[in-house]
């Protein structure tokens, strides 16, 4: 699956990195991991499914409370992220892993 969307994400990061409204050190596994992130959250959080209860405790929507949150994060900058980003191999194990 992976192999199948990176070509469209990349040209959307290319083209937004163009655009001025993305960091220019941001790549394709950073935006994997965001959206594993706010995915594993919003699982944890969300509505449950079937006819399970909506889980109030934690509050919903918190799944796109930290994507607009992540959002504001990948604004361009001058200052450098710390740390390389996963590469290609790295990305696919962390994936399979789930």
């Amino acid at each position: 699956m992976v192999e199948q969307i990176t070509p469209a994400v990349n040209r959307l990061i290319a083209n937004a990195k163009a655009a001025g409204t993305l960091r220019s050190d941001v790549t394709f596994s950073d935006i994997a991991i965001i959206l594993m992130s706010v995915r594993s959250i919003e699982d944890r959080v969300g509505p449950k499914g079937g006819d399970g209860p909506v889980d109030t405790k934690l509050g919903s929507h918190q799944g796109e409370r930290l994507l607009h949150l992540l959002i504001d994060g990948l604004r361009p900058t001058e200052v450098p992220l710390p740390h390389r980003p996963l590469t290609k191999a790295q990305l696919g194990d962390l994936l399979v892993r789930g």
